[in-house]
Parts: structure tokens; sequence; C-alpha cells
């Protein structure tokens, strides 16, 4: 019993309340519709900081204030509202979100050009992939250029994790980013491309060799990522590095025939 109570106490501390909140909210939540008084008696507290704390939890949606004989009670709403709360939570963050995604660019050009030097983050681990990733969507309308081999990309990777590349590329696509990549023939490739519809995605098929690493050119940001063993990746900012790399890429796009599975092949043999 005390390892449940020590696991609902650990929950409400993560969706947002503080320890005092959760002490004051419990007692609330025990007593029913009583007067500040009683419920800073049960949490140990003075009266005068739990009137400040029920506010808090009012604002919250959490708790619910009447009069009653012309004294103050307080009373909690059903414990579903923490949801509500959570959600609205969500809700703002997201909307933070967005407005900070368009400040960003303006932010960008009045940044410092001293400030502006090339930097490198080195990232380990699966959640700490997803974030460069996540890095990628930062540069809104754009191309991602990209080497990969698909055979060897995330295939140490569990299922949840390919539910979120999947859930990663409808996002991109959202965000109208298009994806050019230079990708290893094989017949897994063959698979995961017909299984994978894109509109905004092109690809140009390279043969004899193998990418353990998948490399991605974004902005002025390089991602290297090896995810077919440990998960390791990083992120090098710099222009002329992306440049560079983006140069590479754009003259073997020239020279690279467009990538067909060989399903695509045979019927293009079959019609000549």
């Amino acid at each position: 019993m005390e390892a449940v109570q020590e696991d609902v106490l650990s929950v409400l501390s993560e969706v947002g309340l503080s320890e005092v909140e959760v002490s004051v909210y419990k007692a609330a939540l025990a007593l029913g519709s009583r007067p500040a008084s009683v419920i800073a008696q049960k949490a140990g507290l003075k009266r005068g900081h739990t009137y400040n704390i029920l506010e808090s939890l009012m604002e919250k949606g959490i708790v619910q204030e009447f009069v009653k004989s012309s004294v103050r009670h307080f009373v909690c709403s059903s414990p579903h509202s923490l949801l509500s709360m959570l959600q609205k939570k969500e809700h703002e963050l997201a909307e933070q979100k967005r407005k900070l995604e368009r400040a960003i660019p303006h932010l960008e050009q009045i940044r410092n050009p001293v400030a502006a030097q090339p930097k490198v983050r080195f990232y380990k681990g699966l959640e700490a992939i997803k974030e460069i990733f996540e890095d990628m969507l930062a540069v809104p309308n754009s191309i991602i250029y990209g080497f990969i081999d698909l055979e060897q990309s995330w295939s140490s990777a569990n299922e949840a994790g390919h539910y979120w590349t999947r859930n990663f590329i409808k996002r991109r696509e959202q965000k109208n980013i298009a994806w050019h990549g230079i990708a290893v023939k094989s017949e897994y490739s063959d698979r995961a491309i017909q299984i994978r519809p894109s509109e905004l995605r092109q690809m140009k098929m390279i043969e004899g060799i193998t990418i353990p690493a998948e490399i991605h050119v974004y902005g002025s940001r390089v991602a290297i990522t090896s995810t077919c063993e440990e998960m390791i990746g990083v992120i090098i900012e710099s222009a002329p590095i992306a440049q560079t790399i983006r140069n590479i890429h754009q003259f073997l796009w020239g020279i690279l025939p467009d990538y067909q599975s060989e399903m695509e092949e045979e019927v293009n043999e079959a019609a000549a």
C-alpha cells in the first residue's frame, strides 16, 4: 500500500504539482468540503500558506471554492480533472512551441555573427537520437539531403522506435520539408520504399556499398547518426561543412539513377 501511495505522489509531481501542492491536494481530497483551516491542519501547514496553495490549485482547475455560512470552503474536483489540467498544459506548450518556431528565424537574423561559431553536439541513446531528428524539423519549407542504407538504419530500434520514425516522416511532410535521399539498393530498401509512400521524397540509387551510419544535411547543419548497433549521433553546425557535403550530394545526385525497386524494374523491362 505504501508503494502505491509513493507511486501516486510521484505521478502528481510529474504532472506539475509541487510537493506542498500535493500535500494540500491530498488533504482536501480526503476531507471533502472543508474550510482552509481544517485542510491546513491535516496537511500540516499554516492557514495563510494553505490559502495560497488552494488558490494555486483552483487556477489549475482541480479545486473549487464555495461559501457556506459565510465561510469559504474548498473541495477537490474529480481526479479526472487532473487529466484536463495536463491537456491544458499540453495545449499551452504546443502554442508556445509554434510561437517560438515563428520567432527563431528573426532571432537568427539579429544574432551576433561572432557568436555563430561552428558547434558540435554529441548524442547517445534512443531519446537523444530522436532529438537529432527533431532538430531537422527546425528548418521549415526546406530540403533535407541524406545518405542512407535502409537495411542498416534504425535496425536496432524496437517497435516503439519504428513507430516514432513513421510519425516523424508524417510530421516532416506536414511541415513541407522534402527529403532527397541517396539510398543503398537492397531488397529491404525495396520493401520499405513500397510500404512508405511519400510525396515529398525523392531517391537516387547507389549499389556496391554499405552505409552503417546515415548522414543528413539541413540548413547549416550536418547530422550523422548510427542506429544499427548502439544509438549514437552528432550534429555539426557549420555552414562550410554543410555546404561541402551538400555539394557532394548534389554532384552524385546528378549522375546516379532514380531508385527503382525490383518490381518497378521488371515492369519497365516488360514495357520496353
